[in-house]
């Protein structure tokens, strides 16, 4: 999965390639003796911390209504 061209995919399979990427560097991140930090999200500004926690609401509030 790591080596997939995400460029030219469709803008759903796009989404949810990367969605599986970001949950598998969480899974292994959290995982054992290394503890998760700020840094993980160190990439983003605080406006887009707050869209993508909004967006990931979102999201889990759909899929607990499946």
């Amino acid at each position: 999965m790591q080596n997939m061209d995400i460029s030219t995919m469709s803008t759903d399979d796009a989404a949810i390639v990367s969605l599986r990427r970001c949950g598998h560097f969480l899974h292994h991140s959290a995982s054992g003796e290394k503890k998760m930090t700020n840094q993980e999200l160190a990439a983003l500004t605080e406006e887009e911390k707050k869209t993508l926690t909004a967006l990931l609401q979102k999201c889990l509030n759909s899929w607990n209504n499946l």
